[in-house]
Formats: structure tokens, sequence, C-alpha cells
């Protein structure tokens, strides 16, 4: 390629690239080689609880577990609904492991995820705390009234839980 052509591919180029990020800021739901893989449209709701004394503000937990939270809500047509929980686990041994588990209405998703204690120590007292978030989706609820449950239990011993907060996104479902 001559020395020209290169100069004219390259001015070339840059009037393309202009072109393309000025159409990207003028209509930024506009996507180049984008497949639509979304089922709905942006939430149209969101439920979100925090902690207080009767729920995770310090909850102990043993084998057996319980629900932490629930949050309740009603949906007007089929959706997308899609839950975040936050919290932190109190571990007193190295091997103990936290689990969770989401439900709707009542019944689990048969999906738990195990929270480790970070690490060992060779200290006397071993007290860790590890902070993570959890998100799970339910596709395609039917309409009606509708309850989300946290459900938590621990490996071995007992370990305490805090700092707990339950987001519900709602998104209907397109047509």
């Amino acid at each position: 390629m001559s020395r020209l052509s290169v100069s004219r591919f390259s001015t070339a180029v840059s009037v393309v690239a202009v072109v393309v990020a000025i159409v990207a800021v003028t209509f930024p739901g506009l996507g180049f080689g984008q497949t639509n893989s979304g089922h709905g449209t942006s939430p149209s709701d969101v439920y979100t609880q925090t902690f207080d004394d009767d729920f995770c503000g310090n909850t102990t937990l043993n084998q057996n577990g319980q629900t932490i939270m629930a949050q309740e809500f009603t949906l007007e047509a089929e959706s997308n609904v899609v839950v975040y929980f936050m919290f932190q686990f109190g571990f007193d041994t190295p091997r103990q492991q936290g689990l969770m588990s989401f439900g709707l209405d009542g019944a689990s998703t048969n999906k738990e995820w195990g929270v480790a204690a970070p690490g060992s120590t060779t200290a006397q007292v071993f007290s860790v705390r590890q902070s993570t978030t959890l998100m799970w989706s339910f596709d395609n609820v039917a309409p009606g009234d509708h309850s989300v449950q946290a459900f938590a239990r621990v490996s071995t011993g007992s370990a305490g839980m805090s700092g707990c907060a339950l987001t519900v996104l709602v998104s209907p479902v397109a047509a």
C-alpha cells in the first residue's frame, strides 16, 4: 500500500469512528453488533429492606437453619424476579461454613451456596466476619401475591449473622 492510500484509509477509519461515537452518545440504547438477550424491560418495582432487631440485626444460626428475611410483593403481570441478599457471617472456628438458599412462595430453589470462614488462625480465640452478596432469579413468575425468602444455616456449631439487606427487583416479561 502506498503512503497516500494508508493516509486515506486512516482518515476514513477516523471519520467512521467519530460517526459511531456521535450515534452512540445521541442514542444510548442503540447497540452495535449486540444481540438482545433481555426478556423484559427495566425493573418496574424494587423492594428493599434492611435488618432490624427482629431479623438479621444479630441472629444466631445452627445446623437446622431458619428463614432470615422475607419480602412480600404483588405482580400485576408475568414477571422475572431477581433477588439480592447482602449479609455478614460471624464464624467461631476456621472450619465453619455458612449455607444460604432462596425460596419463592415457600418452595426452595434446591440450590445452596456455601460461605466459608476465611483462612485459619493459630490464635487462641477465632472470630472472623465474612461479608458477601448473593443473587438469584426466578423467571416467568405468574401474576399475583408472592413472597421471597432468604434461608441460612451453618455446617457445624453455631455462628452469628448480621448486617442483612434484601432487595427484590421485578421486571415484567416482554410480550
